[in-house]
């Protein structure tokens, strides 16, 4: 089983959903935890107290993370408090569904800057620290959409285009520091970001463009914990020789 014993890891978009099982997860094997959410309630206080119960540190720390001196801010005072960082998972994201003509210039700048923006943010301000200590890994979530399109979230699928393209230069900026950097691409979920499936029919509908049922060769949808596992195998020493990738988890729904 991969150990994760004394590392820190921050989680981004950590108090809920597909975030907090990863927070959960990095703890069970022996991480203690940075959580950076835009929004810290009685739902982020069940997942700090899952991370404490495993005897594990925890910190959390309300943030736009699409604002860079927010992001700054955060990872300095993190720093501070743990002496170290050496897992980064970037996981805050947005995904308002909308068809191609009701995408206004609002909607589609803030779904850059929070899905994409953010995370250069972030590892831009995480890198001195991983650089000095030689060592660290990123991992950014990315989502097979890029590659199963839909007409409903165009402005989504180009800020995760993008965050491909930013974890592979990423990977080769940070490998003379032995710094890793991947990303994990899920199929999806049903939490918070797309469980109002009526406004997603609406918006495909829209579209003009038929809708069309995708299936997967694993009988079943994905669940925050299949796209954890995946984060933790690429954090772990198990993946020290992996970096630049792009890690599809969809069951199987590229081969059909």
């Amino acid at each position: 089983m991969p150990k994760l014993d004394g590392r820190v890891a921050i989680i981004t978009g950590g108090a809920r959903g597909i975030g907090a099982s990863i927070a959960q997860t990095l703890a069970e094997h022996g991480a203690h935890i940075a959580i950076l959410d835009w929004k810290l309630d009685e739902e982020s206080d069940q997942i700090v107290h899952a991370i404490e119960k495993l005897g594990r540190q925890v910190k959390t720390i309300e943030i736009d993370v699409s604002q860079s001196e927010q992001v700054n801010a955060a990872i300095q005072e993190i720093s501070e408090y743990y002496g170290r960082i050496d897992i980064l998972v970037n996981n805050a994201g947005i995904c308002p569904f909308g068809d191609l003509l009701s995408i206004t210039d609002e909607i589609w700048s803030k779904t850059l800057n929070v899905n994409l923006s953010s995370m250069f943010y972030l590892a831009r301000a995480v890198a001195p620290i991983m650089q000095e200590q030689q060592s660290g890994v990123i991992i950014n979530i990315s989502t097979v959409s890029t590659q199963l399109c839909s007409p409903h979230q165009v402005h989504y699928i180009a800020s995760k285009g993008g965050v491909d393209a930013l974890t592979r230069a990423l990977a080769v900026a940070l490998s003379p520091y032995n710094v890793r950097v991947n990303a994990v691409a899920p199929l999806g979920a049903a939490t918070a970001i797309n469980q109002n499936v009526e406004v997603q029919q609406e918006a495909w509908a829209r579209s003009g463009v038929p809708l069309l049922l995708r299936n997967t060769l694993i009988p079943r949808h994905g669940v925050p914990q299949d796209y954890a596992n995946g984060v933790l195998y690429l954090v772990s020493d198990e993946a020290a020789f992996i970096t630049g990738i792009i890690l599809p988890i969809e069951g199987g729904a590229l081969l059909i």
